[in-house]
């Protein structure tokens, strides 16, 4: 894989990650190429075999076309290179996906393919300028509408294997170090082709939750214990979570949590209650901050656990609800008087928003309700809040402290240095991955 190759997918992988954070989407209506019938014998011919697998002509100008080459190299030796170039991405794409075929632990839900098909579709259909005008591109090119979504489909289940492949190796293998130097000659080299950083703000942030009484606590823990000893009687895990659990994001699906491994956003509690359980065995009642658990671990593979869980989450009355209000108050008088944000912080925690977060102007909304409106009309240095923010039992109080407001400008290495660092370790895996690869399948370069 030479170097020009490496370059422009991690500049499109940059670019793309960029664009998601800035809110930036630049719109395409490009569809696949399809050759006319008078090329076929030239454009199908094989140029690369892999495994049982080959790779013709007509997918490397396919490819050309679909990344926007409509005007190609009339130079004849540029031309070669870039096919070559195409070519060997291909190749890669079809290791990935081989790979990803054989790990039975790999699954594609059909559904989501469907949907991912469906939005494609309204999305080409409006960029085309209606349905008329994708159905006169499609017959251009050779497509039906059906066969045109069956394409889609495959190309989406393709990227789904590929990408799931890429994360479970990810999981099991030590991460890849990235010396500043890389992520610098990078930001040099890509620097041109960034878009325009927007105007942001930056905050400083201190959560304080509703906290229930002891007497509410171990009410909430009698009711887990219960259900343990049902669940100890023979009693179906799953059905008890869909008729005791206070979680509603898996209440419906039998408390269903999936796969998972630490750190995938789960209290250190439950994490550490759930790695100490082997396949079919149920905790006993495991407090958190939510309330009290049950967890059932179902399957376990390397790192990654799959479990079901049923919460149990203590009453909150309004006297609860009333003694935060005012702990809240007390807490920004303390700020007032000139105690510390710091130090608050370590003592009182974050909860659900992180302890210093920048965030574009234009997606303050995204904040819980309230925290938007409060740091767009304040000033750096000021303190917002308290701000109520919630429903019911799981009510937060937010102090927030503007720490810097920046204007739209030129993007710098510091502004995307950690969305560099995350492309390349990524690339660099992937350039061991698909070594290791290729080293064990039957590749072959006709071209």
């Amino acid at each position: 894989m030479n170097r020009m190759s490496i370059n422009r997918r991690a500049s499109s992988s940059l670019l793309a990650f960029v664009a998601v954070a800035w809110a930036y989407a630049p719109a395409t209506a490009q569809l696949p190429f399809a050759p006319g019938e008078g090329d076929r014998e030239l454009v199908d011919r094989v140029v690369a075999v892999v495994g049982d697998s080959a790779i013709v002509m007509s997918q490397v100008t396919e490819r050309l076309y679909a990344l926007g080459q409509e005007t190609l190299p009339t130079d004849s030796a540029a031309l070669a290179e870039l096919q070559r170039e195409v070519l060997d991405a291909l190749v890669s794409e079809q290791l990935l996906l081989r790979a990803a075929i054989q790990d039975t632990l790999i699954t594609v839900d059909e559904t989501r393919m469907d949907d991912i098909v469906d939005q494609e579709l309204a999305s080409r259909t409006q960029s085309m300028g209606g349905q008329t005008g994708l159905q006169r591109a499609l017959t251009e090119q050779g497509f039906t509408l059906v066969s045109y979504r069956e394409y889609l489909r495959s190309e989406a289940r393709k990227q789904h294997l590929q990408q799931q492949y890429m994360a479970r190796q990810a999981a099991v293998r030590r991460a890849v170090i990235v010396e500043e130097s890389e992520m610098r000659e990078f930001f040099e080299t890509q620097r041109d082709g960034l878009p325009e950083r927007p105007a942001s703000i930056t905050f400083a942030n201190v959560v304080l939750a509703v906290e229930a009484s002891d007497s509410a606590m171990q009410a909430a823990k009698a009711e887990a214990e219960r259900i343990l000893a049902l669940v100890m009687q023979g009693e179906e895990f799953a059905s008890l979570a869909e008729r005791y659990s206070d979680d509603p994001g898996s209440k419906q699906t039998g408390g269903d949590l999936g796969w998972f491994r630490r750190g995938s956003g789960f209290v250190k509690e439950f994490e550490d209650a759930a790695y100490q359980l082997r396949p079919g065995q149920v905790s006993i009642p495991i407090e958190t901050q939510f309330g009290y658990h049950l967890i059932l671990v179902e399957r376990i593979r390397g790192p990654e656990r799959k479990a079901r869980h049923i919460l149990i989450r203590p009453e909150i009355t309004p006297a609860d609800l009333e003694q935060a209000r005012d702990r809240a108050a007390e807490v920004r008088g303390r700020m007032d008087a000139g105690e510390a944000f710091e130090a608050l912080q370590e003592e009182i925690g974050v909860g659900p928003i992180p302890d210093t977060a920048t965030v574009a102007a234009n997606q303050l909304s995204q904040l819980p309700p309230g925290y938007g409106a409060a740091l767009q009309s304040a000033q750096a240095g000021d303190i917002v809040g308290p701000i109520e923010f919630g429903q019911a039992d799981q009510t937060n109080f937010g102090l927030a402290k503007l720490v810097e407001v920046r204007e739209a400008g030129i993007a710098t290495f510091e502004d995307v240095k950690a969305e560099i660092q995350q492309v390349l370790s990524q690339q660099k895996m992937q350039d061991v991955i698909l070594e290791e690869l290729r080293a064990s399948t039957y590749v072959e370069i006709r071209m």
